[in-house]
């Protein structure tokens, strides 16, 4: 039987540990990284924590709705056993129809049939039209091999990239610089920077505090020979797999190779390990070559929205 638990009803404990047995335990999917990214979050939660979704909510002008929150890039259900297109669809359908509106992203083991009727009650058929499933491409990828293997997966594009940072002598270093650092390198660096609000960068503060409290994160900067910052990365791990999760490249970092010479430092650091190093994306063609040229793996992840909401709104969220 699923069960809507509201955030005081959740047992973190039980959650952690059923997240941790899960077949698909992604660090996002911890109650202390929801915490961080919606405080206030609720579940669904089959039996005795046998299967679970977070509901990542919110309240605004009077309507409830589930969103994705910054830097996590999958939750949906998580179970002990294999997740089935059905599971998925009987708790897609057990989600509180408070929730107007729906924009959320499953992770890569929730699956659905395209000809189920996900969504739809048998009393009104109309909500068909109000359901929309997309495709969200991430890129990983495996560290067992070694380093000499894993090279030579490198687009020559990225071959010479290092080649170039060889040149420039540039130097790699652990935990040398801070967050704030990174954070202003990809303001500098980013045009898009500026779009965001505020809160964006505020909830990354957040889960890296967070996750040094947890022994869990870790930063990789490259210095050119005057120690001069050019690029850095913050890589965030949980169980086997390394997430990039933030970084920011200056612009005589872009022409220097910085960024493939960090990476490469990264990838030769934890090869011949059953590390995963999780490129977190893209969708955005450019990052997908980007993180492709390191010889990475395409993985798919579905994006569902749910409009609810009455007609003289709806637009809103087309």
């Amino acid at each position: 039987m699923i069960k809507h638990h509201k955030h005081n009803e959740i047992d973190k404990q039980k959650w952690d540990e059923a997240i941790t047995s899960s077949k698909n335990p992604l660090i996002y999917a911890y109650s202390w990284w929801i915490d961080t990214v919606c405080p206030n979050w609720e579940a669904l939660i089959e039996n005795d924590y046998e299967t679970m979704v977070p509901l990542t909510c919110r309240k605004k002008y009077g309507v409830n709705y589930l969103f994705q929150p910054h830097f996590t890039q999958q939750l949906g259900v998580f179970s002990k056993e294999k997740i089935t297109s059905e599971k998925v669809e009987m708790f897609i359908n057990s989600t509180p129809k408070k929730y107007s509106y729906i924009d959320i992203c499953l992770n890569s083991c929730c699956h659905v049939n395209p000809n189920s009727s996900v969504g739809i009650s048998k009393k009104d058929s109309s909500l068909a039209p109000k359901m929309t499933f997309s495709k969200n491409v991430n890129y990983e990828l495996k560290l067992n091999l070694t380093y000499e293997s894993l090279q030579k997966a490198y687009s020559e594009n990225t071959k010479r990239n290092i080649k170039k940072a060889g040149k420039n002598a540039l130097k790699i270093h652990k935990n040398k610089v801070g967050l704030e650092k990174i954070i202003q390198l990809f303001k500098q660096s980013n045009k898009a920077a500026k779009n965001l609000k505020k809160d964006y960068f505020e909830v990354l503060k957040k889960i890296e505090s967070e996750s040094i409290k947890r022994n869990l994160s870790e930063i990789l900067s490259v210095h050119d020979e005057t120690g001069k910052l050019l690029a850095a990365a913050l890589f965030i791990t949980s169980f086997n797999r390394k997430f990039f999760l933030f970084s920011g490249n200056s612009e005589e970092g872009k022409k220097t190779g910085a960024m493939p010479f960090l990476l490469d430092s990264f990838i030769k650091r934890n090869s011949e390990t059953e590390t995963i190093l999780d490129f977190e994306g893209s969708n955005n063609p450019g990052l997908a070559r980007f993180y492709q040229s390191f010889g990475s793996m395409e993985t798919v992840y579905l994006r569902v929205k749910i409009n609810r909401l009455p007609k003289p709104v709806k637009w809103l969220k087309k």
